[in-house]
This record gives C-alpha cells, structure tokens and sequence, in this order.
C-alpha cells in the first residue's frame, strides 16, 4: 500500500515534470520568436526614423524654396512696369482727390495751371 502509494505519486510527479519540460520547450520557442520580433521592430523603427527624418528634410527644403521664391515674386515685382503703372494710377487717383478738396474749400482759387503729368 505505501509501495503503490509512492508509486502513483512518483507516477504523477513524472507527468507533472513531463508538463513542465512541454512547458519549458514553448516558452522557449515563444522567447526566439518574441525576440526576433522584437529584433524586426527595432529594423521597422529605425528605417521609419530614417523616412521620417527625410521627409522633414524635404519640408524643409520646400519651405525654403517657397520662402525664395515669394522673396524673388516681390523683387520681381517691386522692379516691375506694373507697379509703376499701379502707383502712378494711384497717385492721379490721390492727386485728383487733392484737387477736388481744394476746389471745394477755394473755389475762387484759379487752378487751371495745377495738371499731372504721368508720362515720367
């Protein structure tokens, strides 16, 4: 009776010991893999940073190129007919105002000899 009592425990130990090595072998199996995940993810990552830090490179080289260019826009523009045409206009329109006000503030003012010329 003790006999088969230590038996059957012996017996169950085995099998709980059989468990644990079957256990052991898949954690095992699980830790490689998880680690060779893991090894993938930290290659994702830093090829990801790499992307990363290249688009932001080229923003900003973008943002510079727009910066030059409305930079040049103005230039070219500031040395350009156009505003000159715009400005002189501007400036008759102002002038002709003037003229308007001082008529009605001195109407017997004689300003028949006050004219513009935007010839230059």
């Amino acid at each position: 009776m003790v006999v088969d009592y230590v038996r059957a425990r012996a017996e169950a130990l085995e099998a709980k010991l059989g468990e644990l090595k079957a256990w052991k072998v898949t954690m095992e199996k699980k830790f490689v893999l998880t680690k060779i995940l893991l090894e993938e993810a930290e290659k994702q990552t830093e090829a990801l940073k790499k992307v990363l830090k290249d688009k932001e490179d080229e923003i900003s080289e973008s943002k510079r190129l727009i910066r030059q260019a409305k930079e040049d826009t103005v230039k070219e523009y500031s040395d350009s007919d156009g505003l000159l045409v715009e400005l002189e206009g501007s400036f008759a329109d102002g002038f002709d105002d003037y003229l308007r006000q001082v008529k009605a503030s001195f109407s017997n003012l004689d300003q028949s000899h006050v004219t513009i010329d935007l010839r230059g």
